[in-house]
């Protein structure tokens, strides 16, 4: 410090609490919540105890992941049809005359296989989400 000047006190503030605008809101909002609820709806996340009733009535399990994935692990009595393949093989999926659930490892490609089939003309299609699920 040089002769002649003075020093400054500084004012030190502790915040213990977090420093939000009053009154305090979220920042995941209500919207946000409904949103991730309608994803979850369209993307597999059902109850299992309708998978089980469903597959008590004779439904058909369809996974549509790869045959390597599908190797490493199923759903016992599943059938793989990858998504890649589920139009070259409508005239088979269209026999089968009974409810059909579609799963796969997250519940992406079962929800885009739900819609090709249904854009298809295929009906009482349920997607099951990830194979976990059921």
């Amino acid at each position: 410090m040089r002769s002649g000047e003075s020093r400054k006190k500084m004012n030190v503030t502790i915040v213990t609490e977090p420093v939000f605008p009053k009154p305090y809101f979220c920042p995941i909002s209500f919207k946000s919540i409904r949103m991730m609820n309608l994803i979850k709806s369209l993307f597999g996340k059902a109850d299992t105890s309708q998978f089980n009733e469903i597959r008590s009535q004779g439904a058909l399990i369809i996974d549509v992941r790869s045959p390597g994935e599908f190797a490493g692990g199923h759903v016992p009595g599943a059938v793989n049809i990858p998504l890649d393949q589920l139009e070259s093989k409508l005239s088979t999926i269209k026999g089968y005359q009974k409810p059909l659930i579609l799963c796969c490892a997250s519940g992406m490609r079962s929800a885009r296989a739900k819609a090709i089939l249904r854009g298809k003309g295929v009906e009482n299609l349920f997607d099951a989400g990830s194979w976990r699920n059921l």
